[in-house]
């Protein structure tokens, strides 16, 4: 592969480099667009990368799906992109210039929003495009509209303690009984 560099002055020669050292680079946060195989077309946001930085895990913004792909299938998004998809999301009927708009929720999420005017915590057990439904820490349920989410709580899950109906407290691995609701018994 060769390339002329073009922010040095006065450097006018072309440099040579092996295509086998050549990598696409992603990080967290990257709004990409596949190019290639089953989801070509689609765009997305990487939420992980892997160590050799070759298999990033993205999101996809249509399902919100979260699948490894390639880096050889992805392209970085250009700004005229990332504005198109800001406006048909506007379109779609989030409105706000709040970046926390343009996040996407997903099922198992922990939340907090606004709810009869005092702050809470819900987890996300449905996720769309313009809203979700959580439990919230009283144990309803209701839907909040995306733009509406304060932010998103990040938790090492496996330090997590919550409390039940009767206050007591539940973490990973407790065995519970669920004695009311749809899924009682």
């Amino acid at each position: 592969m060769v390339f002329k560099p073009t922010n040095l002055d006065g450097f006018d020669d072309t440099l040579g480099i092996s295509k086998t050292v050549v990598v696409k680079y992603f990080e967290q946060g990257d709004m990409v667009k596949i190019i290639d195989g089953r989801y070509v077309g689609e765009t997305a946001i990487v939420v992980k990368v892997d160590e050799d930085k070759t298999m990033p895990v993205i999101r996809l913004d249509d399902t919100n799906r979260e699948i490894p792909l390639s880096t050889s299938h992805l392209k970085m998004m250009n700004d005229k992109e990332k504005d198109d998809i800001k406006i048909v999301k506007k379109r779609a009927g989030q409105k706000g210039e709040s970046k926390d708009s343009d996040i996407m929720y997903k099922v198992g999420d922990l939340v907090m929003f606004d709810y009869e005017k005092k702050m809470v915590q819900g987890y996300v057990i449905e996720a769309q495009n313009h809203q979700v439904r959580v439990v919230m820490e009283s144990g309803g349920v209701t839907t909040v509209p995306v733009i509406k989410i304060n932010k998103k709580v990040v938790v090492d899950i496996r330090k997590a303690i919550c409390r039940d109906s009767m206050g007591n407290p539940v973490q990973v691995d407790n065995v519970v009984r669920v004695n009311h609701g749809q899924y009682a018994g």
